[in-house]
């Protein structure tokens, strides 16, 4: 039987660590973005609601959201876990709700609605395509010109 557990020098456990200690710093910047991303999308559409964007549109804005709810940053205590022969290369994770796509009922899970596709018209067609773009421009304009939020999925 083949020890699936990663043999690591000295050395090598010191670089682990502090590669560890990066990743950990991505996710909880990564997290913080999720949170400033729905903090953002209370704000425009109170801003849209406030502007009374309704009587101008033919629809009500769609409603759009970014998963913060439940979501965390966490370390695996102990061994990491290994199954088939796999093993988890870093203690830390990022956790967040999962979103099921249900085809039966027409949902076709996700798709890229914003971004650059050179194969693709990025012309906003759609009002759930012309929101996120000016939810976009909103976010930036909001953070100061600090943050844009894009390649938006869902």
């Amino acid at each position: 039987m083949v020890d699936p557990t990663p043999h690591i020098t000295s050395g090598q456990h010191c670089e682990h660590m502090a590669l560890e200690e990066d990743i950990t710093k991505d996710l909880l910047a990564e997290l913080g973005l999720l949170v400033l991303g729905q903090y953002l999308v209370e704000a425009f559409l109170k801003y849209g609601e406030e502007c009374n964007v309704v009587e101008i549109l033919p629809h009500p804005i769609p409603k759009f959201c970014f998963n913060v709810v439940g979501s965390f940053v966490g370390t695996i205590k102990g061994p990491l876990p290994c199954e088939n022969g796999n093993v988890l290369n870093y203690s830390c994770f990022i956790a967040t709700q999962f979103l099921p796509s249900n085809p039966a009922k027409g949902d076709t899970g996700f798709i890229k609605i914003t971004g650059h596709d050179p194969l693709k018209d990025d012309q906003a067609n759609t009002l759930l395509e012309k929101t996120l773009h000016a939810f976009a421009h909103f976010g930036f304009l909001d953070t100061k010109c600090t943050h844009i939020l894009c390649d938006l999925q869902g």
